[in-house]
C-alpha cells in the first residue's frame, strides 16, 4: 500500500480508515467494559479519557469511585485537565486534586503548566488543590493563574520555573517570578540559565526584561560551552534585535564553545547578515571558522532517479537498526523520517523494500514508548513535541495499527496543543526542531491517523487556524505550513498561493536553501519537491521539479547520502551511527530522507 506524507492517495485513504476503525474498535470495547482493565484502568477514568462530560457524569451517578489509582497510581483527574466539565464533575464527586500518581505528579502540578488553566486552578484551590506543591511547572501557564498559585503559597523559585516562563516567552510569568524572589541566573539541566532559554527561543520581551534586571548574558553553558550569544545566533528563531540586546548588556564575542565556534562561526553557519553585522565589529581576535565539509565523491552526472533511489533507499534501511541499536532509542532523523523515504520507494517497484524490516522498526519504536504510556496520557513523558509527533508519523508510513501506545503518544500531543491552536517547540534543534509551524502539522498529521474521532476535528480545526494564521520565515515554516494545512483539510486550490511563492525561491542551480542567506542544500530541497507535488499537487513534468530533480542527482554520494552541514548545537552527546558525513551525519541523514521522497516523488515510468 502506498503511504506518502502528504495528502491525496487512495491508498493513504485507506490506511486512515483502517486505523480509524481500530481506534474507535478500542475505545468503543474497553468504554463498555464493568471492571478494571489490564493497567488498573477503571471505566471512569476510560470515559475520561475517550468519552465526554456526559458520560463521566453518568458513570459518577452510577456510583464510580472518583478517587480510584490505577496501577500506575493515575487517577481519572489526572486525565481529565483539559476539559473544566469534566474536573468539575470529578471534583464534585470527591476527586483528589492532591493525590500522586507513581511518579509523585499530582494533577495540581499537571494543571499548572498549561496555558489554559485559569478555570481548573481555580477549581483545584476551591478543592483544597495545595499550591505550594506546583514546583516548575508554575511558570508556565496562564498569567493569572501564575498570580494566584503565587498569592496561595506557591514557591517562585522553585527549580526551572523561571526557565519555563522564559522558554515559553511568558513575559508576565517571568516578572512575577522574579518580583516573588526567583534567581534570575538559575542553572537547569545543562547549566542553562532563564536568558539563555529566551534567547535561542526568540523571546524578546524575556530577553530585554531579564537583561534590564541585570541577568548574566556571559554565563557559559556545561554541556556544549555555549553563551546565550552563541545560542541566539545559531537559533532560527532568535532576531537581530535579541543579538543587539545581547551585546549591548557586554555579552562577550571572544568564547569558543566545545567545537571551536564562537559566536561569529554561529552566525555565518545561519547566515543572517544583520546579526553578522552586529556581532563581527566586536570580535577581536578572528578564529578560522570551523567548517564542517563533505566526505567521500559524487555520483556525478551518470546518476539516475532510479540509481540514486536504490543507493538512498538501501543506506536509509541500514541506518534505522543501527542508530537505534547504538542510541538505545529512535529518532527524527535515522528513524522517523526514512520511514516516510521508504514508503514513497515502495509502490514505485524500483527497490526492493525490505517489508519485513519495515514493520519490526515500526514495532521497535512503538515498544520503546511502552513504559511511559501512562505519563503520556498526563501530556508528559517526552523530552520535546517533535519526538511523539514526527515518530507517529513514521510508524503511520509503516502502516503500523492504532493500539494503547498510539492512543497514549496522542493523548500526549492532544494535551500539548497550545490555547491558540498550535503547538509550540520546546527547544532548538535546527531545522528539524525549532517551528512552531512544523510542530503544528506534524501534530495535526499525527492527530489525524492516531486520534481517536472523538475532539479529533475540533483540535484539527483551531490547528488549522493556526497554521493560516502564521507569517512563515524559512523554507521549513513554509514548506509544514502547506503540508500541515493539507493534512488539515485544506485543497491544492487552498494552498495555491503559498506553493507559488515557495516556488519563485528557487535558485539558479535548481535547488532551494532553509533559509535565504544559505546555499541550496538537498534539506531544502527535497522538503520544497514534496510540497510542490503532494500539498501543491504540481506535474511532474513541471520545468522548475525537473530542475530540482537535477539538482538533486549531482548533489548525491556514491555511498547513498546527500550532506548537509549540521546547523544546530550540540544538546546531548553525540553518537557515531555508522552513516556517511562524519559530524554531520544526522543532518544529513534527514536531508537524504527528503532527497529520496523527492526523487520518488518525481519518479514515473520514464524512469522504471
Amino acid at each position: 500500500m502506498r503511504v506518502r506524507i502528504g495528502v491525496g492517495s487512495a491508498g493513504l485513504a485507506r490506511l486512515f480508515g483502517f486505523v480509524a476503525m481500530m481506534a474507535m474498535a478500542a475505545c468503543h470495547g474497553l468504554a463498555r467494559s464493568d471492571a478494571d482493565d489490564a493497567a488498573g484502568n477503571s471505566p471512569l477514568m476510560l470515559a475520561v479519557l475517550r468519552g465526554s462530560a456526559v458520560e463521566v457524569r453518568q458513570r459518577l451517578a452510577d456510583g464510580a469511585d472518583a478517587r480510584h489509582h490505577n496501577k500506575a497510581g493515575a487517577t481519572a483527574l489526572h486525565w481529565a485537565l483539559d476539559d473544566v466539565a469534566k474536573v468539575e464533575a470529578l471534583l464534585g464527586a470527591g476527586a483528589d486534586p492532591g493525590a500522586a500518581d507513581a511518579n509523585g505528579v499530582t494533577p495540581m502540578q499537571l494543571a499548572a503548566g498549561r496555558d489554559d488553566n485559569l478555570r481548573v486552578i481555580e477549581l483545584l484551590l476551591a478543592h483544597g488543590g495545595d499550591a505550594k506543591t506546583v514546583g516548575e511547572r508554575l511558570g508556565g501557564g496562564d498569567p493569572r493563574a501564575v498570580r494566584l498559585l503565587l498569592d496561595h503559597g506557591a514557591n517562585a523559585r522553585a527549580p526551572s520555573a523561571l526557565h519555563l516562563a522564559s522558554i515559553r516567552g511568558y513575559v508576565d510569568n517571568v516578572r512575577m517570578l522574579l518580583d516573588a524572589g526567583a534567581d534570575i541566573d538559575a542553572r537547569a539541566g545543562q547549566g542553562l540559565t532563564p536568558l539563555m532559554w529566551a534567547a535561542q527561543m526568540g523571546r524578546t520581551d524575556v530577553v530585554r526584561l531579564l537583561l534590564e534586571r541585570h541577568a548574566n548574558p556571559n554565563v557559559v553553558e556545561t554541556f556544549n560551552a555555549s553563551t546565550a550569544l552563541m545560542q541566539a545566533a545559531a537559533s532560527d528563531r532568535a532576531d537581530a534585535s535579541i543579538v543587539q540586546a545581547l551585546v549591548d548588556a557586554g555579552a562577550d564575542t571572544s568564547p569558543v564553545d566545545d567545537e571551536g565556534a564562537t559566536a561569529l562561526t554561529w552566525a555565518l553557519r545561519r547566515g543572517d547578515p544583520d546579526i553578522i553585522q552586529i556581532i563581527a565589529p566586536r570580535v577581536t581576535q578572528i578564529r578560522p571558522p570551523r567548517v564542517w565539509t563533505a566526505q567521500g565523491t559524487r555520483v556525478g552526472d551518470a546518476n539516475t532517479i532510479p540509481d540514486a533511489l536504490t543507493r538512498g533507499t538501501k543506506l536509509l534501511e541500514q541506518a534505522r537498526p543501527r542508530f537505534r541499536a547504538l542510541s538505545g532509542c529512535p529518532s527524527c532523523h535515522h528513524d522517523a523520517l526514512p520511514a516516510l523515504a521508504i514508503a514513497h520507494v515502495e509502490p514505485l517497484g524500483i527497490v526492493a523494500v525490505d517489508r519485513a524490516a519495515r514493520t519490526a522498526e515500526a514495532r521497535a519504536t512503538a515498544l520503546s514508548f511502552t513504559r511511559l504510556g501512562e505519563r503520556h496520557l498526563e501530556g508528559i513523558g517526552f523530552a520535546d513535541i517533535l519526538e511523539a509527533s514526527y515518530l507517529l508519523v513514521g510508524m503511520a508510513a509503516a502502516s503500523y495499527p492504532a493500539d494503547a501506545i498510539t492512543e497514549a503518544m496522542t493523548r500526549f500531543l492532544a494535551l500539548r496543543q497550545a490555547a491558540d491552536g498550535g503547538w509550540h517547540t520546546w527547544m532548538q534543534r535546527i531545522p528539524e526542531d525549532g517551528s512552531d509551524i512544523t510542530m503544528t502539522a506534524l501534530a495535526i498529521r499525527a492527530l489525524v491517523v492516531y486520534a481517536p474521532p472523538g475532539g479529533r476535528a475540533d483540535r484539527i480545526t483551531r490547528a488549522r487556524a493556526y497554521l493560516a494564521s502564521q507569517l512563515a520565515s524559512t523554507t521549513e515554516d513554509r514548506v509544514f505550513q502547506i503540508l500541515g494545512l493539507r493534512w488539515a483539510g485544506a485543497t491544492a486550490a487552498d494552498v495555491a498561493a503559498r506553493v507559488a511563492e515557495l516556488a519563485t525561491m528557487q535558485r539558479d542551480d535548481g535547488g532551494w536553501a532553509q533559509r535565504a542567506a544559505m546555499r541550496s542544500d538537498a534539506y531544502a530541497t527535497g522538503q520544497v519537491v514534496v510540497a510542490m507535488r503532494e500539498g501543491g499537487e504540481i506535474s511532474v513534468d513541471d520545468p522548475r521539479l525537473q530542475r530540482a530533480a537535477t539538482y538533486l542527482l549531482h548533489q548525491q554520494y556514491r555511498d547513498g547520502s546527500w550532506f548537509v552541514a549540521t546547523r544546530a548545537l550540540r544538546f546531548q552527546p553525540w553518537i557515531e551511527s555508522g552513516f556517511p558525513q562524519g559530524r554531520s551525519q544526522y543532518m544529513s541523514a534527514s536531508a537524504t530522507s527528503w532527497a529520496v521522497m523527492a526523487l520518488a516523488c518525481l519518479a514515473d515510468s520514464r524512469h522504471h
